[in-house]
C-alpha cells in the first residue's frame, strides 16, 4: 500500500504466475472503499529474471 500526497490509499493486485496488476484507490471520507482504477500493467515487464 502506498499512501500518496492526496491522502488516497492505493493498492496494486498482482497475479503471482501472469504478472498482471491491477489498481485500486481508495479515499476517506470521499469514496465508499476501494475502487477499482483504469490503470493495469504487467509487472514482470518491469523485474529483471
Amino acid at each position: 500500500m502506498y499512501r500518496s500526497y492526496t491522502g488516497a490509499e492505493i493498492r496494486y493486485y498482482i497475479n503471482t504466475v501472469s504478472g498482471d496488476t491491477y489498481v485500486t484507490e481508495f479515499v476517506k471520507g470521499i469514496t465508499d472503499g476501494e475502487q477499482r482504477t483504469d490503470e493495469t500493467f504487467n509487472a514482470w515487464d518491469y523485474v529483471d529474471e
